[in-house]
């Protein structure tokens, strides 16, 4: 019973392990694709700036 028990425990562990290191690397992307945006965003207002001179 108490190997049952352990060996439910280690594959629970596994994966949340797993879906945390799944949930790290979607942030990790999100996180990239928002610098992305915010680049593209201050380009956007450089040359509007431009376009209003």
């Amino acid at each position: 019973m108490l190997r049952q028990l352990q060996t439910k425990f280690d594959d629970l562990s596994t994966q949340l392990v797993n879906k945390m290191e799944d949930m790290d690397s979607r942030i990790d992307v999100l996180q990239k694709s928002l610098e992305t945006l915010m680049q593209q965003a201050a380009t956007d207002n450089i040359i509007a700036d431009d376009l209003k001179k």
